[in-house]
C-alpha cells in the first residue's frame, strides 16, 4: 500500500503469506529479547513480529508492535484467533492457558488485502487461476 502514502511507506501489508515456520518464531524471540532487554522491561502483553524475506528468500525483521496490527483478521481468516486470546486472558487470567501455542495455518495461504474491505485468503498455487479468471471476465 505504499503507492497510496506521500513518503511512500506504510505498515499496511496489501499482500501476506500465513507461515507455519518454526525457524521465523525463532527469530522473533531473538528480535524480542533483545527489545525487552534492551529496555529493562519484563516480556508482557500481545507483541507480534513482522519479516520481510530478501531475493534469495532470507527473513529479515521488519518490524516489532506491542498491539494487534491491521492483520490481524487475515490470522483470524487463518484460524489464529489473537482478539479472542486477548479478551479471554483479560476475563479469566487464572483460567488463561499460559504455555506457547503456535497456530497452524493451511499450507500455502497468502492473504490479499485492501482499504475498507474483507480480507481474501487463498492458496498461492490459486492465485493465479484466480488472476486469470477475472481478467477474462473483464475483458
Amino acid at each position: 500500500m505504499a503507492k497510496v502514502a506521500p513518503s511512500g511507506i506504510t505498515g499496511y501489508t496489501s499482500f501476506g503469506r500465513l507461515l507455519n515456520e518454526p525457524h521465523l518464531v525463532e527469530l522473533a524471540e531473538k528480535a524480542l529479547s533483545r527489545v525487552f532487554d534492551s529496555t529493562v522491561a519484563k516480556p508482557h502483553g500481545f507483541v507480534t513480529a513482522d519479516f520481510k524475506e530478501v531475493a534469495d528468500r532470507t527473513p529479515y525483521s521488519a518490524e516489532i508492535n506491542v498491539r494487534h496490527v491491521a492483520f490481524t483478521p487475515c490470522s483470524a481468516a487463518g484460524g489464529a484467533y489473537f482478539p479472542a486470546d486477548t479478551i479471554q486472558l483479560l476475563h479469566g487470567p487464572g483460567t488463561f492457558e499460559h504455555s506457547y501455542l503456535m497456530y497452524q495455518f493451511p499450507t500455502e495461504t497468502i492473504s490479499l488485502r485492501d482499504v475498507d474491505e474483507r480480507p481474501v485468503l487463498t492458496k498461492d498455487s490459486d492465485l493465479l487461476k484466480k488472476i486469470v479468471g477475472l481478467a477474462f471476465y473483464r475483458v
